[in-house]
């Protein structure tokens, strides 16, 4: 169930290994790009300020309910992202299932210039 709320933040205490980033960004708004480190294991990624909302999407409220989506799949799967947008997702899976491979496709060519 996507998370509201104070336990967003939990969420993204959970999933972020240097969460003052964001937070420094949001009290601020500098409106610049953020560097996350993921956990538990590093992933580091940028976040442009116009992806903000996806990234909270993903890191924070969990609407693909992460932590569930791992009980079901294997300790090393292949997954294949359509409309992969950013990545985010790919990344936060590929930070808790290390030895994931993921096939990311994203048709906008926008999007494909942030997918690192």
């Amino acid at each position: 169930m996507p998370k509201s709320g104070l336990s967003r933040y939990f969420e993204l205490f959970k999933n972020v290994a240097n969460p003052a980033e964001y937070l420094s960004n949001k009290v601020v708004r500098k409106n610049r790009p953020l560097t996350i480190v993921t956990k538990p294991n590093a992933v580091e990624f940028k976040v442009s300020p116009s992806l903000y909302l996806v990234f909270k999407e993903i890191f924070m409220v969990d609407v693909y309910n992460i932590d569930y989506l791992i009980t079901l799949l294997p300790s090393s799967p292949t997954v294949i992202d359509i409309g992969a947008n950013a990545g985010f997702f790919d990344v936060l899976l590929l930070s808790k299932l290390k030895e994931s491979k993921i096939y990311a496709y994203e048709p906008v060519p926008s999007n494909v210039l942030y997918i690192e």
